[in-house]
């Protein structure tokens, strides 16, 4: 298991990582609006068993985390929402995971799945690339990397991240012939559900 334990303490995040349509959009006022997100994350982190202080500075998001015995693990609860489909919420858990350690390989690796999910590919090329830093033998982050660069169209880079999996394993050669010819949704889905959280 290559997932480290999460360190509670204090972290910051930047405010423009959390997605403002989850509280109906920008309100009247700064102050309002600052208050609307704090409400949400506290009711967020509080429902799945997190206990928090949440600070809403002007260009960043404080969060303190008071643990117990009944708390939730982040990085579970992070699987947990993006199984549901509530990607802001669940990225924005894993951005908190990563921030305490920023070489947790399995919250990279699915927060770079999620970003790419979102259509956000440079940025899910960022994740996924320190993944495969991280972890050279990791197989599925080479594969998710792969299938970035299929989004960006870098063909040649794509190939060749391609490749470095099925040297391995050739059996995987069969989950990746439909992968450069297609990448649309039902297909990334598909293969997300496949392989989401661990190798």
């Amino acid at each position: 298991d290559m997932k480290k334990p999460f360190d509670w303490r204090q972290i910051t995040i930047p405010k423009d990582d959390f997605n403002l349509e989850l509280i109906g959009g920008k309100k009247n006022d700064t102050s309002a609006t600052d208050i609307a997100i704090s409400d949400y994350l506290v009711g967020m982190l509080q429902a799945l068993k997190l206990k928090s202080r949440v600070v809403v500075g002007p260009e960043f998001i404080e969060i303190e985390w008071f643990p117990d015995e009944s708390s939730a693990d982040p990085f579970e609860s992070a699987i947990t929402l993006l199984r549901k489909g509530k990607y802001d919420e669940g990225v924005f858990l894993l951005r908190a995971v990563i921030e305490s350690n920023p070489d947790d390989i399995d919250a990279l690796y699915n927060l770079g799945m999620a970003l790419s999910d979102m259509g956000q590919t440079e940025q899910a090329i960022e994740y996924l690339s320190r993944a495969t830093n991280l972890a050279p033998e990791f197989t599925n982050a080479h594969i998710a990397l792969g299938v970035a660069y299929v989004e960006r169209t870098d063909s040649r880079k794509h190939k060749s991240l391609l490749r470095k999996p099925t040297n391995r394993n050739p059996i995987i050669h069969s989950r990746l012939a439909i992968l450069p010819a297609s990448t649309s949704k039902p297909i990334k889905f598909h293969w997300r559900s496949r392989f989401l959280k661990n190798p």
